[in-house]
């Protein structure tokens, strides 16, 4: 097991089996070469009782034997025994060192492990950021998760040992992408407020402009607010409506978006849509209360004329 790799027979047994965990904030191997080291010294424990029970010969020849009956008990120096287990204690710390040198590779991924990570989500998300700073994050961890699973070795064959890494591959990624859940959640969040925020804002521009002016004075400052609507605020909403786009394209490209999430997000598009609608629904009101009003004012003049009329033959 422990003789040069260059030898063909130092993989004629396949090496005893070391896996990396991931324990909390810290990387362990299991079982750990102190385990093995008890393990391995134990066999000359155990040889040293066997060879210490083995009855002797006569006993089993002559079952009537009078003679000694004690096991033979062979004369093992404590030195030669010492010796021996110390040169198992070298070849542990050797061939350990490997393994050991190889938990390297993963220190670029100590802010997983150590839970930094989480302390710097939560700072992140405690700031004012952009929907664009947080698809960064999210991608940024996405990619991370990726890299640990599919660009890292999940096996290996270091001298004695074989090295597998696959139960701490699997849950750096699980870190990783439970971080960006965390992300995509408060996105998901902040999107669908954005849209109620929308949606409050398109019902109340419908609700003003359908309204039914009581003088014309009302009817030219509902004429002036639609005017408003049409020529400035209303772009602003498009481009409102086309990042509501965007951001829905993204939380469905990488997270589960809850059916009331859709909803809601085609409610907002169907409010647009209906926009035009309501302009014209208000040019139809306007149109009809223009034509009253002139009616009244027409019915107003003649009735003055008349009035007038009367007081100059009363004159």
């Amino acid at each position: 097991l422990s003789l040069p790799p260059e030898s063909s027979k130092a993989y004629g047994h396949p090496g005893f089996i070391v896996r990396l965990v991931l324990d909390d904030t810290e990387i362990k191997f299991e079982p750990s070469f102190e385990d093995f080291e008890v393990v391995l010294l134990n066999v000359y424990d155990v040889m040293i009782k066997a060879v210490g029970i083995i009855p002797r010969v006569e006993t089993k020849l002559y079952s009537e034997w009078s003679g000694n009956r004690q096991p033979l008990k062979p004369v093992i120096l404590d030195d030669i025994i010492e010796a021996h287990k110390g040169k198992i204690q070298l070849m542990l710390q050797k061939e350990s060192q490997a393994p050991i040198n190889h938990l390297e590779n993963f220190d670029k991924y100590n802010f997983l492990v150590n839970k930094q990570a989480e302390t710097e989500i939560q700072q992140f998300m405690s700031e004012d950021h952009s929907f664009s700073d947080y698809t960064m994050e999210v991608e940024r961890y996405k990619q991370l998760s990726e890299e640990i699973t599919y660009e890292t070795t999940k096996s290996m064959r270091l001298g004695m040992f074989v090295l597998q890494c696959d139960d701490m591959i699997r849950a750096l990624a699980k870190r990783a992408d439970e971080l960006s859940y965390v992300l995509l959640e408060k996105m998901s969040q902040e999107h669908v407020e954005i849209n109620k925020k929308l949606c409050r804002e398109f019902e109340s521009i419908a609700e003003k402009a359908l309204s039914t002016p009581a003088n014309t004075e009302e009817m030219m400052e509902l004429k002036e607010f639609v005017k408003e609507i049409e020529t400035k605020k209303i772009d602003d909403m498009e481009l409102e409506l086309i990042a509501a786009k965007d951001r829905m394209a993204f939380l469905l490209e990488y997270a589960t978006v809850a059916p009331s999430e859709i909803r809601m997000n085609s409610q907002t598009f169907q409010w647009w849509e209906r926009m035009p609608q309501v302009f014209e629904e208000f040019r139809t009101i306007e149109k009809e209360k223009t034509e009253q009003y002139q009616e009244n004012l027409k019915m107003r003049r003649e009735r003055f004329i008349e009035e007038m009329d009367n007081y100059a033959k009363q004159l």
